[in-house]
């Protein structure tokens, strides 16, 4: 099948939705699909090779940049690209978490699945009319969700009230991870016979930077190593302590990531209710479903995390150690219960790694987008 993917991400970029979407079309043509991939024009933007080296991924799918100008009405330009492009192309299927681009394909009669992120009114009102109008289009099929809690937000909210829609196309399909080698594996700074905790993920305010600090504080026979971050971050976070057991290994390229989370023993998530820029989590955001988590579970280590609504959608008492999120004696203590219960640490990555390979894998999730899709 020919599949047209629309996203108004930037690619390459270290940002989750970048991540989303070329695994997603990764996960498509490996599925024996012909993939294009519809995204917004950069300036200086990088050779495609580069693209899919720096998402560590086979060039198996088309990368289409469109015009996205730096001037005002630049959704409206770039939305003209997708119908001229779509036209073009005449594929027999559209995916895509642009709202805009699903709601032209489906005008166009063409069978489409919007992938939802979030609440779509969230974004004003000229794209809550878009959707609704969407939702009376014969072509729109499915809307996919990434997380059970959003659906029932969705669900409530009412919006469907009046349409064609049947909600029974409404499908929850998680976000995923990849397959990787578990023998690879990076020499890590620090003392080779300690134990080595890992945080990977951005370093800004509400990733719980202080409680691993805190936990390096209290630790100190143990290490503990912070990937990824902006410059800025760390030398923020770096500023604030300096102790010999606690390592920021700076940005990693995708494509060797999850050698060095195979380096680790033990990974910690601990988000905090309210994360920035702009995203919420905990009771007040349960929707967000984090790659982290799943990509975590894929290296087959014991996880704790951070016990929040969003984070029991697909870590629970079975497959991780959950705790509060701002209690750090609880993060300090299971830590320990993990040192002294190899078993126990072993149970628990095994049984995370069994759910992931079941359920939360790239592959599966595009399965969800595109199912019954002709």
């Amino acid at each position: 099948m020919k599949i047209v993917y629309v996203a108004q991400s930037f690619v390459p970029s270290r940002r989750a939705n970048s991540i989303h979407v070329m695994n997603i079309c990764s996960a498509l043509a490996k599925m024996g699909h012909e993939v294009t991939i519809l995204l917004p024009k950069m300036e200086n933007d990088e050779d495609q090779s580069k693209i899919f080296e720096f998402y560590g991924l086979e060039p198996d799918f088309k990368i289409e940049k469109l015009f996205f100008p730096t001037f005002k009405g630049k959704t409206v330009y770039f939305s003209l690209a997708i119908y001229r492009a779509l036209n073009r192309i005449q594929p027999d299927y559209v995916v895509g978490r642009f709202l805009n681009g699903c709601f032209i394909s489906s005008l166009m009669g063409i069978p489409t699945t919007f992938d939802s992120h979030g609440p779509i009114w969230e974004n004003g009102r000229l794209t809550t009319w878009l959707f609704k109008k969407m939702l009376n289009l014969t072509a729109f099929k499915k809307i996919t969700l990434n997380s059970n809690a959003l659906k029932e937000i969705y669900l409530k909210s009412g919006i469907f009230k009046g349409s064609r829609f049947d909600t029974k196309n409404l499908v929850v399909a998680h976000n995923g991870a990849n397959i990787y080698d578990l023998n690879e594996k990076v020499i890590l700074l620090g003392r080779q016979d300690k134990l080595k905790v890992g945080y990977f993920g951005h370093l800004y305010a509400g990733r719980g930077i202080e409680i691993i600090l805190e936990l390096a504080k209290r630790i100190p026979e143990i290490d503990f190593y912070i990937t990824g971050g902006e410059d800025k971050d760390i030398e923020y976070w770096k500023s604030k302590v300096q102790y010999e057991n606690l390592h920021f290994l700076g940005y990693v390229p995708f494509a060797n990531v999850y050698k060095y989370r195979n380096s680790c023993d033990i990974l910690l998530a601990p988000y905090q209710k309210i994360v920035s820029p702009g995203e919420i989590t905990g009771d007040q955001g349960p929707y967000m479903n984090p790659i982290k988590y799943l990509e975590y579970m894929s290296s087959k280590k014991a996880i704790v995390a951070s016990d929040l609504p969003s984070t029991r959608e697909v870590l629970n008492e079975k497959n991780a150690i959950l705790v509060e999120y701002n209690n750090v004696d609880q993060w300090e203590s299971a830590i320990s219960t993990l040192i002294k219960s190899p078993d126990l640490s072993h149970q628990l990555a095994e049984r995370a790694y069994q759910d992931f390979e079941k359920q939360f894998t790239w592959k599966i999730r595009a399965e969800r987008l595109i199912e019954g899709a002709i």
